[in-house]
């Protein structure tokens, strides 16, 4: 089966993803790893959730540094650097006993967390070039633990698409528009093929029950 039977279902979940504004408290807004080159337009979003009262928590993977990613300690230190209480952030731990440091890795840990913590509603942020991966990948993990978690979109800061950047664990190069297709939607092809992903109608099936 392909990730997705027609265009119209990826219109209309892209749509949903992208454009969508967490309408409820939750219990913790999660700040997916990025490379230096992408990490604030996420970090600034939860940083912008939380002061609004959204969430009273902000989670950060707990990955050294590493393949571009400036590490929980220089996460830790930019939330702090704007007033983020040290007490409200929270090193979510990847599931690096499942998957090597990666998105699924990261989905997997914090679902896990959620769970052993009592959390149910989540909000995940992550660059615009990365925000429909991490919502596959957050909501998949949460169906192979069998959680019922309500998890949110809030999608990070804009960033120019036809310039040079650094994505996926500092390993690809490029302008963003091309990386959005040659790396993003192959992996979610790759990825949903091999099992670790849901479908594209899965996922509305997802979001329609969530809001129901």
């Amino acid at each position: 089966m392909s990730f997705c039977s027609d265009f119209e279902s990826l219109f209309e979940l892209t749509t949903r993803v992208y454009l969508e504004e967490p309408l409820h408290k939750c219990d913790i807004i999660y700040v997916f790893g990025q490379s230096v080159n992408h990490q604030q337009s996420n970090i600034k979003r939860a940083i912008e959730l939380y002061g609004r009262g959204l969430a009273s928590r902000i989670g950060i993977a707990d990955f050294k540094k590493l393949h571009g990613y400036a590490g929980v300690r220089s996460l830790r230190s930019s939330l702090e650097h704007h007033s983020i209480p040290k007490s409200r952030i929270i090193a979510v731990p990847p599931a690096l006993s499942d998957f090597p440091p990666s998105t699924d890795a990261e989905a997997t840990g914090l679902v896990r967390l959620a769970h052993k913590m009592g959390w149910q509603r989540l909000i995940i942020t992550s660059p615009p070039i990365h925000q429909f991966r991490a919502f596959i990948s957050t909501i998949s993990a949460a169906k192979r633990e069998s959680l019922k978690l309500k998890i949110y979109n809030s999608v990070g800061l804009p960033l120019k698409w036809c310039e040079d950047t650094v994505h996926s664990q500092g390993i690809e190069k490029g302008l963003r528009k091309d990386l959005l297709r040659s790396g993003e939607w192959l992996r979610l092809i790759r990825y949903h093929a091999k099992g670790d992903l849901i479908s594209a109608d899965e996922a509305i099936e997802y979001l329609n029950l969530r809001d129901s």
